[in-house]
């Protein structure tokens, strides 16, 4: 029976192979061992980057696309120019300036008979009314398709608040001279009738053919009313003087205190600054997404067990 001898698979000195057994002179050739899975190649998909730089062209054809659509929308549009005026409220009929705005803003904000100021805006045209610091600061802001659209309406508002805050003004005034108006009437119609009386009572006096007391006493007294009448008439006269005087003097509760250049400037559309925002947006939003594919996929493909080669 030949003998078996195993080597220990140490390097030959004359052909360099390995040598794991022989048998009647004849040697065998070892088969290479496997190598282990981490020492191979990376396949093509599973690197993350492949499959974004892959795909990359989706995303920017989305921002044109998107930035094309927002473009032609925007241009699409009319065109809106803006025309402003500032205001400022003053104390006036008890109610401190603050008030004075908050009252004004509510009123030039309300519609129908609420309002002092009916302005009725045409078609494309809008109104509004806010509020400014400090406390007494109010904006009117007027935007239509044209600028002289613009500048029109805001006058129409902007005079008729001015006129209407007048209006408000003097209306308290306005009532206390009615009321002294009727007082001085009444005064008047009340000196007329003692006049008569005492007349009266002076005729009585003079045909009488003796002297009456009586009748000079009541005669007295009714010089001393009329007199009364007459000093409370020429009160009502000062008083009438003054109220016609604050009434002429009188300011508006509003006052004008900026506005917009003639003419107002352009507030939108812009269709080449919303186009490439649109652009811009939606192709990051795209490339991140895409990026948040690509690692996913990745990572996914590098969890997958992996087959061993027999």
């Amino acid at each position: 029976m030949v003998g078996v001898t195993r080597t220990t698979g140490q390097p030959d000195a004359r052909d360099g192979n390995h040598r794991h057994g022989s048998f009647g002179g004849m040697s065998e050739v070892a088969p290479p061992e496997p190598r282990s899975p981490d020492s191979r190649t990376p396949s093509r998909d599973s690197r993350p980057m492949w499959l974004f730089w892959r795909l990359v062209w989706i995303p920017i054809l989305l921002g044109a696309a998107v930035g094309g659509a927002v473009y032609g929308w925007s241009a699409s549009r009319p065109d809106r120019y803006r025309a402003e005026a500032t205001l400022g409220a003053l104390p006036a009929n008890g109610l401190g300036a603050r008030a004075q705005r908050d009252r004004w803003v509510e009123l030039l904000r309300s519609e129908g008979t609420q309002s002092p100021v009916t302005a009725e805006s045409g078609p494309g045209e809008s109104i509004r009314v806010d509020t400014l610091d400090p406390g007494n600061l109010l904006r009117i802001s007027v935007e239509a398709p044209s600028p002289a659209t613009a500048t029109a309406t805001l006058d129409d508002v902007v005079v008729g608040a001015v006129a209407a805050s007048l209006d408000d003004r003097v209306a308290p005034i306005q009532e206390q001279l009615d009321v002294l108006e009727t007082q001085r009437s009444d005064l008047e119609d009340q000196i007329a009738t003692a006049d008569d009386d005492i007349d009266l009572i002076t005729g009585q006096i003079e045909a009488a053919p003796e002297r009456d007391l009586a009748l000079e006493d009541r005669r007295s007294e009714m010089i001393q009313r009329r007199n009364g009448l007459i000093s409370n008439l020429n009160g009502v006269d000062r008083q009438l003087t003054n109220l016609r005087a604050d009434l002429l003097s009188a300011d508006p509760i509003l006052e004008v205190l900026a506005t917009t250049p003639d003419p107002p400037p352009l507030t939108g559309p812009f269709p080449r600054r919303d186009g490439a925002v649109a652009a811009f947006t939606a192709a990051v939003a795209g490339l991140v997404l895409l990026a948040a594919i690509s690692r996913e996929s990745a990572r996914r493909r590098m969890r997958r067990p992996r087959r061993r080669r027999r």
